[in-house]
């Protein structure tokens, strides 16, 4: 019956082995369940790690394309305001008249006669207006040198010229001179009292044909001629030559331009992140680069756009 009945040694041996196996693969079982456990705590921490780096750059990239839309908007819809300006005849040979076609011009009068001489010049240098630029309104303001009355009418033509060079005293010199396609009429000029201030009509289609040439530069000089057309009557104003009365001076009022200025450069702060841009406008006004930026957490996103503006 040996192989019947369990001896008591031996089964409790059995038994206890068995027991140890059991507890093995429990001990086993429950190391798994922790390391699979701790893979996948930290599977979703690191998931969790890269969402939040996929949703920084996404953010930073969306931030930077923010950015070059209000660039774009700015550009195209917000009015950048002018500043007035007042630009004096600033030489003696600045300012001139030529009494005939053919006669020499004159640089070094005291005063100069619109309606007497044939034709009048006036040079403004400096001219701080960027090509493109929408103008509100330009006039020509005279210190009258005498009190004169008489019918007169001045017809008034720009330069077309990108950089007006000053008057000399050789023939022609006022009248050889290509002219702007637009041109202002002055009729019906009031009475002029000595020393009093007097005014033109809007010259501003005039100065933005000049400034719309491809080659015109902020900075640049201009220049307005003056030829009568009935020398009936005559309007005489101090030049620059008399020295201490205000010569003949050029009154730009404020207007708006959609254009801004090169290398603007702004930064805005959100809850999210941050975007900015900076604007660089080209010469010629019809399209411009735009960079920005923007940032969200640890990324940082860098776009670069161009803008053609179509007229």
């Amino acid at each position: 019956m040996r192989n019947g009945r369990c001896q008591g040694r031996r089964c409790s041996a059995g038994a206890g082995n068995r027991s140890g196996m059991a507890y093995v693969l429990v001990l086993l079982l429950v190391l798994l369940v922790s390391s699979l456990g701790f893979a996948f705590a930290f599977g979703v921490r690191t998931h969790t790690l890269a969402a939040t780096g996929r949703r920084d750059a996404l953010q930073a990239a969306y931030l930077a394309e923010s950015a070059a839309n209000h660039a774009m908007w700015r550009l195209l819809n917000d009015p950048v305001p002018l500043p007035n300006m007042a630009i004096s005849v600033a030489a003696s040979s600045d300012d001139a008249s030529q009494p005939g076609w053919y006669t020499d011009a004159v640089i070094d009068e005291t005063e100069i006669g619109l309606g007497e001489k044939w034709m009048v010049g006036l040079r403004f240098t400096g001219v701080a207006i960027s090509n493109g630029t929408a103008i509100a309104s330009v006039r020509v303001q005279f210190m009258a040198s005498a009190s004169e009355s008489g019918d007169t009418d001045i017809m008034i033509f720009g330069e077309a010229a990108d950089d007006a060079q000053t008057f000399e005293r050789q023939g022609r010199n006022l009248s050889r001179r290509n002219r702007t396609a637009v041109s202002v009429s002055w009729h019906d000029i009031p009475v002029w009292q000595k020393d009093n201030f007097y005014e033109t009509p809007d010259l501003s289609g005039i100065i933005e044909e000049i400034i719309n040439r491809p080659g015109w530069q902020s900075g640049n000089a201009l220049v307005l001629l003056f030829r009568s057309d009935n020398p009936g009557g005559k309007r005489l104003f101090w030049s620059y030559d008399k020295g201490t009365a205000t010569p003949a001076r050029l009154l730009i009022a404020a207007g708006d331009t959609h254009t801004m200025g090169s290398a603007v450069y702004i930064m805005h702060s959100l809850a999210g992140g941050r975007y900015g841009y900076k604007v660089r406008r080209h010469t010629d006004a019809t399209f411009a680069t735009i960079a920005t930026v923007g940032a969200a957490g640890d990324s940082v996103a860098h776009q670069s756009y161009v803008l053609y503006v179509k007229r």
